[in-house]
Parts: structure tokens; sequence; C-alpha cells
């Protein structure tokens, strides 16, 4: 390993994890005891018997356990932000793949801060917590998760956080004040330590599940943070893998000195039977300290493997689990000692001399302590009164809803039977309106029947007559039709002796134009004219016919009776040549289609085309929209820049389309979460409203732009990287939209000049929009976009808005966030994140298909 070269920025360190929870305070004093290295490619460093934690800052490394790659981390990479160190591996080791730098925190400093009024300090809990022995065994994966989870609980002094023989819901950890723990014997309340911030309590009682073995008691105003059942056991208890052993596997480790057995059990149970060279220490004295314990029981040495043993596993479990708070390693017994048979069993009689230690395993009291003593154990006493009287008063309420529901009771009978009295009264009235009601409807019905057959006789009349004149009527239309048939007819057959005659005179025109043998081309001419004629002629005849006939049958033609004795005279315009009457085709020669050039996009002239908003179906508005104008421009960075993965710049072609104005807000995804029923992102206490959308996933924001889709009728998706490289540069060719330089307050970076700088993110529109009015495209949040990841753009498409393949295990994330440093907020910078991958700094904006 190389020597390290220089000291770390503090602002630096808040991008790693568990780095981001500390205070300002916090980060300046570590800074002190980190350091920045170099590794060159191919060296090896071993991640074993150390307490310190290694981060990734440039390059790409492999992870190695027992000499074997198990993960290979580039500094793009989203697990980059946790270290290398796997405390649930051995043999750990890491290597340089290329030449890469690398930074070494001694987190086990921050023990050794003296922080003034940590008792007020918000933050000082972390730094007791951070380094503890059981924090060291847990991966920041699921440190992360812990301290995003966590519960504030704010008590007052007095207040019991959990009570000897209470159901285990919760595991603790005190964040602020001051807490004693509380047990009760025979001889009443004995408290047995004492609780500054950052300890945890519960841990014991939810792995064997039975209740709370001792009371935690606030002696102090403060807080405390909770975490939940379920999450205590998949997020703190699963990934420490607490180890359990066969008893042939324990004896064998006893046997060659490294081990040792420890009875949990109470102290009769220990005497009817133990394992052999077994120490008893019961299971609530491990809530004293390890060095209070070792101090009073001689035979206990921490410094070999302590092997646990109770009537039940989870028991042993426990205290196993208890001991490895406190840095000491330990297994179970697997199965638990009611497994074995009992002549392994060894039995003694019952000593004394568990009284004695019993006393002396209490902490040492000074005057006052004895004072502030004697006070928490009259309220614990005062608790416990007040708990009787509350399940007293618990009794006489439930008597008293007993009384209630009698009283309810016998009062709805009586109101019942009244109810049925009136009801049955008030029947026997119905039933006689009933009847005297059906009486006179019946007298009124037969009146009205005579009255309506009547008035049928004479509408019966009215209809009889009216029918005989319609029938009338019709004989006289059908005789009429008849004779305008007879009529058509009659024309018909002089139109086809018309046309006959036509023939006729057609054919003599033929002969005579054969005789005529000078005028060969005129007759033939002429017998063309003649034929194409007489066929207009007749077929003029034919549709006149029939224009006649229909004219003729139409019932109420007031013509049907007038005969007509027009002569039909042949028609006197000739008939000319049907090829003259066409036009000659001419043949053109094909079109090349013209050359698509489309111009750079010229950043003085870069206008969005409109500003919109489409409406969701419960009429409330989608997010603000810019449709931008069809264009080219150059992606990437040219070949003299020293970034790879940015390479080569090309030529990019695309059709309009439509981006959001503004990243996705809060409000506007709570929208789509309440519809779709699902879980709100964390804000992180930053608030939500106009502050964009954060923690949420790639699959995520896919989500919620199909939700989009079907809400307006248009189709909505995220930004591919071109799209959102087009819509963020606006045709400048800078590292930023604004210029070559960063400013001040142009933008929310790690060094921006703005007051939410490597804080938070800002609300959406803080500051100025590029030249297509979009806003925060640079710093603020990455947002995701649709393209898979590929190394650089080598062969990338000239055209089409997505660069289609690539590895789609990651997602491409562009624009910065405000923990980004000014060299990374260049236009062109990428990074790559898999779809499931949450962050505070992770949010999206939305694109429109035109």
């Amino acid at each position: 390993m190389s020597n390290p070269v220089d000291a770390i920025n503090p602002l630096q360190l808040r991008q790693f994890v568990p780095l981001d929870t500390l205070s300002d305070t916090q980060l300046e004093y570590l800074a002190q005891y980190s350091q920045v290295g170099f590794l060159p490619a191919g060296q090896v460093v071993s991640l074993n018997e150390t307490d310190e934690k290694y981060y990734l800052l440039k390059g790409k490394i492999s992870i190695l356990a027992d000499n074997k790659v198990v993960d290979q981390i580039d500094e793009d990479d989203f697990d980059a932000r946790y270290a290398l160190n796997r405390p649930y591996q051995n043999s750990l080791a890491f290597r340089a793949e290329t030449g890469s730098s690398y930074l070494q925190v001694a987190l086990s400093k921050l023990l050794s801060l003296k922080t003034k009024g940590h008792n007020t300090d918000p933050n000082f809990w972390l730094s007791r917590l951070l380094p503890s022995p059981l924090f060291r065994q847990l991966p920041d994966e699921q440190i992360e998760k812990i301290l995003s989870t966590l519960e504030p609980v704010p008590l007052i002094k007095g207040k019991l956080i959990v009570q000897q023989g209470h159901e285990a819901k919760y595991w603790f950890i005190l964040r602020q004040g001051q807490a004693v723990v509380l047990r009760k014997d025979s001889k009443g309340n004995q408290i047995y330590d004492r609780m500054q911030p950052g300890d945890c309590f519960g841990g014991m009682a939810l792995l064997s599940g039975t209740p709370y073995s001792a009371s935690v008691l606030m002696s102090a105003p403060g807080e405390v943070m909770r975490l939940s059942s379920e999450n205590f056991m998949a997020w703190v208890l699963a990934p420490l893998k607490l180890k359990s052993i066969t008893y042939p596997q324990g004896m064998a480790a006893v046997a060659e000195g490294h081990t040792q057995w420890l009875d949990v059990r109470l102290p009769k149970e220990y005497h009817k039977g133990h394992l052999v060279d077994s120490l008893n220490v019961p299971l609530p004295f491990l809530h004293v300290p390890v060095a209070r314990l070792q101090k009073h029981f001689k035979k206990l040495h921490f410094d070999k493997t302590i092997l646990v043993y109770s009537n039940h596993e989870n028991r042993s479990k426990a205290a196993v689990f208890r001991l490895l708070e406190q840095g000491i390693a330990a297994s179970a017994l697997k199965g638990g000692l009611s497994v074995l048979p009992v002549e392994l069993t060894h039995q003694q009689k019952h000593s004394k001399h568990f009284a004695t230690v019993n006393k002396k395993i209490l902490p040492p009291k000074t005057p006052e302590q004895v004072q502030q003593d004697a006070m928490l154990k009259h309220s614990a006493q005062l608790l416990e009164q007040a708990e009787e009287e509350v399940r007293h008063l618990a009794t006489v309420r439930k008597e008293r809803e007993q009384l209630e529901q009698q009283l309810k009771a016998e009062q709805e009978h009586r109101l019942q039977e009244v109810q049925n009295h009136f009801d049955k009264k008030k029947q026997d009235e119905r039933r006689q309106l009933h009847q005297l009601f059906k009486s006179q409807l019946k007298a009124q019905i037969a009146e009205v029947k005579e009255q309506t057959h009547v008035e049928i006789e004479k509408q019966q009349a009215l209809l009889d007559e009216r029918l005989s004149r319609e029938k009338q009527e019709r004989q006289q239309r059908e005789q009429a039709a008849k004779k305008a048939r007879e009529h058509a007819e009659t024309e018909a057959e002089l139109l086809k002796v018309q046309l006959q005659a036509a023939r006729a005179v057609a054919t003599a025109q033929e002969k005579d134009a054969l005789i005529n043998q000078q005028l060969e081309q005129s007759r033939h001419d002429h017998f063309v004219h003649s034929h194409l004629s007489g066929w207009l002629f007749g077929g003029g005849l034919i549709f006149v016919g029939i224009a006649v006939l229909a004219f003729f049958l139409w019932p109420d033609n007031p013509l049907l009776l007038t005969k007509s004795n027009t002569p039909i005279k042949q028609p006197e315009t000739p008939v000319t040549e049907l090829s003259s009457s066409l036009p000659e085709a001419k043949s053109e020669p094909p079109q090349t289609p013209e050359k698509l050039t489309v111009p750079l996009i010229n950043p003085d002239t870069a206008r969005a085309l409109r500003i919109f908003q489409d409406k969701l179906n419960n009429g409330q508005n989608a997010p603000f929209m810019a449709q931008l104008p069809a264009g080219s421009f150059n992606m990437g960075s040219p070949a003299s820049k020293p970034y790879p993965n940015e390479h080569v710049q090309f030529r990019v072609i695309l059709k309009s389309f439509s981006i959001s104005v503004y990243e996705i807000t809060f409000t506007e995804y709570q929208q789509f979460a309440m519809d779709t029923n699902r879980k709100i992102p964390k804000d992180n206490d930053w608030g939500r409203g106009l502050q964009p959308v954060i923690n949420v996933s790639w699959n995520d924001a896919q989500a919620y732009t199909q939700w989009l889709s079907a809400q307006t009728g248009h189709q909505y998706r995220l930004p591919s990287e071109r799209e959102w490289e087009y819509a963020a540069s606006a045709g400048v060719s800078t590292a930023y939209w604004w210029g070559k330089k960063i400013g001040k307050n142009q933008a929310n970076c790690a060094s921006c000049g703005s007051q939410w700088d490597g804080k938070q993110p800002a609300p959406v529109g803080r500051f100025a929009a590029n030249a297509f009015s979009l806003h925060d495209m640079q710093g603020n949040i990455l947002e995701w976009t649709l393209t898979c990841q590929h190394d650089n753009y080598r062969q990338a498409p000239p055209q089409g808005h997505i660069y289609e393949g690539g590895n789609c295990t990651k997602r491409a994330v562009r624009g910065g966030s405000y923990r980004t440093s000014k060299r990374d907020l260049r236009l062109t910078r990428r990074k790559h994140y898999p779809p499931t991958a949450r962050s505070n700094e992770l949010g999206f904006r939305v694109v429109r298909v035109q």
C-alpha cells in the first residue's frame, strides 16, 4: 500500500455512508484522522484486523474474499458510497484494477470526541453508536436502512421507556438524555446500569421472544430512537449471522482451552444441573457492562470465545447478541440444554456466593447517585402504583360498560315492545283503510270502464271510415300506375323503332363509303363516325326511355294522362376521334429525394417552441412541458478531454420532442402515489411540496411515466441520454450552459455558491433557466434517464432518440446533485446506477413524445 498523500476535505466525507449522517463538527474532527492514498494497478490491500474504513475515490477495484473476486466497484457505481470493508466475509482484501485512490477513515476516533453540552447536541449519539462493536459488524447498506427508518420518541424525566414483564415490540437507541436500567427482585427495584446517548437496549427480549427482563427509566429529559421488531430482525440480526455449535463441537473447543461454557439460566436452575466447568451468569445480569462482570466473576475470561447455553437456543442467542454488543466473541449451544441427555449435567448444592455477587455487581454509587437512585426507585414505585390504579380504573370502566350495555339492552327491549304494539295498531288501521279504498276503487273502475267502452266504439267507427277511404285512394293510385306503365311501354316501342331507323341509316352510309375509292380515308372516317354516333344515339335513347318510364310510373305525376307528340331528333354533333380526346402521356424522370440537412442548434436562437400542460383525468394539471425544436448537436467530450466514457464526440440529429421544465416534485409524484396506492418516498425532513422528489428508483420513475401516459392520453417516458444532453446544453459547447466558469449561485452543487450547497436539494425553479426555458438541468439532484449503460459512444448511431442495447442492469443518470463537485457538474458527465437504487440525491424529469 502506498503512503497517504493528503488529508481529506471534511465536505468530501459527506458523500459516503454512514458518514453522511454526521454533523459538520464531527466531520471536521474525523477529517483529522482520515487520509487519502494511491494504489498502482495490481496492488492488493488486506482489510482484516483493522477498525478503519476504506472508501474508493477514483479508479476501479476488485473485492477479494479468500483470494476470489466477489465484487467489482467503479468510482461511478452507486455502491462506491459504501466502505470496501465487508464485515460478513472472511479473509477480505481489495485489488486495484487501475490506478486508484482511496479514503482511509479511523471511525473509532469518534469515541474520543469531547463535545461540550453533548446532551443538547442532536448528533452526539452517533459518535458512540457508529464505532460501537455492534455497528462495526453491520454492512453500511444495513446501517443506512436502520438510520433512515428509526422513529424518534421524545421523553420527559421519570418516564418509563420499557417496563419489566411487558411484551417486547421495539429495539431502542438512546439519542439524548440519560437513563437507568432497573430490575425488580424480592427487595424491590435495583439499578443495574446507567445509560448514555448511543447505548442500545431491547434486543435480547426481541431475540428470545420473551418479555423485557428489565425496565429502563429516563433519569433526565431526552429522546430515544426505536426500530420495529420486523426491521430489527431483518436489518440488525440477520446480517450478524449469530453462530450456533453442537455439544460435541463445544466440548472439543473447550478441551483446546480457547473457549469457556457460560450458563445464563437462573441460579436455582443452574444448581439443579449444569455442564461441567461452566460458569453461571443469569441472562438479566448481562445488562451490566462487561468490565464490571469480569471484576466480580473472576473465572470469567472474555478473552476466550464464550459458549453460551440455556434451556432453549433462542435465550442462548439473546445472550450471544448482548455479548457481541460489547465486542465479545460468542456462540450459542445448538438446540439448547433441553436436547442433551441428563447424564451430561452435573449437580451441586446451592451456594450463597451468588447472593453476595448479586450485591457487589451493582454499580458503585456516590452520595448524589444514592439520592438520585432513591428518587428514581420512588418514581418507579409511583409508576407501578399508577399502573395499578389504571388497571383498577380499567376494571371499573369495564364493569360500567357492562352495566350500560345491560341497561341499553333493557331499554331496547322495552322500545321494541312499544314499537311492536304501535306497528300492530298501525297495520289494523291500514287494513281498514285498504278495504275502504278497495271498494271505492272498484266503483271508479266500473264507471271508467263504461266510459272507455263508449269511447272505443266511437274511435273504431272513425278508424273503419279512415281505412275505407285509404283503400279507395290506394286503388286509384294502382290504376294510375297501370296506365303509366302502359304509356311507358308505348314510348319504349317508339324509341325502339327510331333506334332501328338510325342503325339503317348508319349501314347505308357504310355502303356508300366503300364505293368511293378516291375518298377511302374520308369514307373510313365517316364509317367510324357513323357507328359511334349510332351507339351514342342508341344509348341516349335507351337512357331517355328509362327516364320517361320512371317519370310516368311516379304515382303523383300531374302529367300522368298527357301523351308527348314531340318527335325525337337525331343528334347533329359529329363524333370526333376517340384518340384525339385523350391527352398524350409524357414520361418524366423519377425525382430523387432531397438530402436531409439539419443544422447545429444555435445557442443565440435556441428557444422552446411552446410551454404547455396536459390535463389529468381528475381535471388537475400534468407537469409543465417545453416543446424543443428539431436540431442537431455534438454529444460527448472531445478526444483531448480525459473522460474516456464520454468519447468519441459525434453529431446527433433529433426530431422535436417535449421535456418537463422542472424536475418532478413531491406534489406531482404524490398524486401518482395516492392513485396507485404506493408509499410516498422519504423527504429526509427537507419538506415536500415543490421540493424535487428523491429516494425514487428507476423502476419508480418508469411507473410514474406509465401512469402519466394513461392519465393524459399522450406517451410519456424518461428522457434518453442524448435527449437530456440536447435539452441541457441548448446549443452551447462549454462545460456549463451559462459559460465556461462555475460562477456563483448559478446552480446547487458542492461549491456553487448557493445557500443549499452540499446540504440538501433546493425547491425547483430557484435558479435561472437555460435558453430552452429549462431549470435545474445541472446540479440540485441527479436525474434518471432511459438509456442502458454504454462504456463510450464509439458505436452510437447519429440518428434516433434512443441508443439501444447496452448493459441494462444499470441505467444512466445525468446532471449532478447538491453534493457534486464543480468538475463533475459538466454537461457531458455520465454516471450509472442499478434500476433498484434509491438515494436522497436521485430524482427524475419526463419527456413527452410528439
